[in-house]
């Protein structure tokens, strides 16, 4: 799959604007997709994911 579709794909789950730290985070390491290698853009997908990993997984901070 291209840079450009991996891209829209994500952008289509996150805003243009996003408010969470996790979302603004994520945007930040797709705009680098097209400008880095893979294994550098892994590793930096991997690094976002440990750091979140509770918050993806609902065990985050509670909004009630």
């Amino acid at each position: 799959m291209c840079h450009f579709h991996q891209a829209q794909i994500i952008r289509r789950y996150i805003t243009k604007q996003p408010i969470l730290e996790a979302n603004k985070s994520l945007k930040k390491i797709v705009s680098w997709l097209s400008r880095t290698d893979r294994v550098c853009f892994e590793s930096e997908l991997e690094r976002w994911y440990n750091k979140y990993e509770s918050f993806l997984k609902g065990k985050g901070t509670r909004f009630d």
